[in-house]
């Protein structure tokens, strides 16, 4: 008889559920899932104290997630959890919401919920027909080559770990896929999904500018206004992949995009809660991606080909 699949928790708060924690907030997460950062910034931003659990993913190392110290945190094999009191909230969504409504320090900075729902929905302005393709779900496809690279130096074994260990298989086996092509898969197929996401993403940028833009001035700096919401925490680990991922030339001619960037950046979350946590493997990984570009034209065509920066702007 097959085993039992394991149940994967439903998001938000579960107060039935007791996890032995050393501390009154702690966050298991890893330096490379975005959700993971997003949390961590929303916490930064909140200035909630907190007892950070890494735990690695295959990129950063090894398919910690599927390990069975770690299942017993979250059967589902995903980070981040936020643990509160030794209960745990699952889903990076709810964790947000949970830090804002239940952790966050009240003060001048107002993270409004309703703001980022606000652009959770303006996210979704180009939709694939099957609705896949808002901002967040461009992501994988354009962190690819980062991938790829930082794939290189794990071992096939592994990676087979998680085929086997994983309580989704199927991701894992988009990494065997990534591990066993390298570089030459984006000769492939996947070029196409890439330049995809690619040209999404570049709508998205587009419809931030206008966002941002008030009468062709920048007065209001932030995606929902004059007060840094959280929608913006959302953005800051996003903006913060795709110039890790040399996807940044998207925004070279948008200035209210770059100003937004530059004002994300200055903040003190943006050290303590990302870059802080930049591992070295993906600063790596990084500079490989831009070399490769630089040295081989079918590589940097397989990124860069059929980019039109004139494309769906407003007449």
């Amino acid at each position: 008889m097959a085993p039992d699949k394991p149940v994967i928790p439903t998001g938000g708060l579960h107060p039935e559920i007791t996890l032995p924690h050393k501390a009154e907030v702690e966050l298991y997460h890893n330096s490379l899932s975005l959700c993971s950062g997003k949390v961590r910034v929303c916490l930064a931003e909140k200035g909630v104290p907190f007892r950070g659990i890494h735990i690695h993913l295959i990129e950063t190392g090894w398919y910690e997630v599927c390990s069975p110290e770690f299942l017993a945190v979250n059967p589902g094999g995903t980070v981040p959890v936020l643990v509160h009191n030794g209960h745990p909230v699952y889903e990076s969504h709810d964790q947000i919401l949970y830090i804002d409504k239940v952790l966050g320090v009240k003060g001048s900075l107002s993270l409004d919920s309703e703001a980022y729902e606000h652009w959770t929905e303006m996210s979704a302005l180009l939709d694939d027909l099957d609705g896949s393709k808002t901002m967040g779900n461009c992501i994988p496809f354009l962190t690819m080559p980062i991938f790829v690279h930082m794939l290189h130096g794990i071992s096939v074994e592994k990676v087979e770990y998680g085929v086997h260990k994983h309580p989704r298989p199927e991701r894992p086996r988009i990494f065997m896929t990534l591990k066993q092509a390298g570089t030459e898969i984006f000769k492939s197929g996947l070029k196409d999904a890439v330049q995809s996401s690619r040209d999404h993403m570049r709508v998205h940028l587009l419809a931030m500018e206008r966002a941002l833009t008030i009468g062709g001035s920048t007065d209001e700096p932030w995606l929902c206004g004059a007060t840094f919401s959280l929608a913006d925490v959302g953005m800051v680990t996003i903006m913060h992949r795709l110039v890790c991922a040399d996807w940044n030339f998207l925004w070279d001619d948008l200035p209210a995009v770059q100003a937004y960037w530059d004002r994300l950046k200055a903040r003190p979350s943006f050290k303590t809660a990302v870059t802080d946590f930049d591992l070295p493997s993906v600063l790596e990984a990084s500079a490989a991606h831009r070399k490769m570009k630089t040295e081989h034209e079918w590589y940097r065509k397989a990124f860069e080909g059929g980019y039109d920066a004139s494309a769906g702007r407003q007449s």
